[in-house]
């Protein structure tokens, strides 16, 4: 139970929470205040003056989440049509990954794979072959040369064509 309520609250920006501990700290003091000077209505003047920060929170929070989601989706849309662009110069043959990496050989595809990197937080990458941010369920690989960032789809399709880096010219497959 309380492993699920931890759980919980580290899921809530934290901006809430400062807001949050700062307006019930408020109402504590505005009950102090309205017990000792038996004045009710400092407490509701209190109460009115103190939501306004949270409700201010709240939406600004609610207004970032929907900005994020929208941007995570346009680069969905993105990324799908730049699949489909790529699938209509091979005659409309729908590819996966899979099967483009069988085109390679075991040297080659290790060759390849010694090109991936680890994503860094906060760092947006985007496929200098198609300009499209790279997705988070993506690989990124990286050219050793120019250390420009690929996604691995594209890379691997230009690669089934051409050995080189397509920026640099470096050879990268043998």
């Amino acid at each position: 139970m309380l492993e699920k309520l931890q759980n919980g609250i580290k899921r809530i920006p934290k901006s809430i929470l400062i807001v949050g501990a700062i307006t019930v700290t408020l109402w504590i003091i505005g009950l102090i205040i309205a017990i000792i000077f038996e004045t009710y209505l400092f407490l509701v003047y209190i109460l009115l003056i103190s939501t306004v920060p949270m409700i201010s929170v709240l939406i600004y929070e609610i207004r970032k989440t929907n900005i994020r989601t929208r941007e995570e989706r346009k680069q969905q849309i993105q990324a799908e049509y730049q699949e489909q662009l790529i699938q209509m110069k091979h005659g409309g043959k729908q590819r996966s990954l899979e099967e483009i990496r069988g085109n390679f050989s075991t040297n080659n595809l290790a060759r390849i794979d010694s090109l991936k990197i680890e994503r860094k937080a906060r760092k947006k990458y985007s496929c200098t072959i198609s300009r499209i941010q790279i997705l988070d369920g993506q690989e990124i690989l990286q050219c050793p040369q120019c250390k420009n960032y690929f996604s691995e789809f594209n890379l691997l399709v230009w690669l089934e064509k051409k050995r080189n880096c397509p920026v640099c010219k470096a050879k990268l497959l043998q």
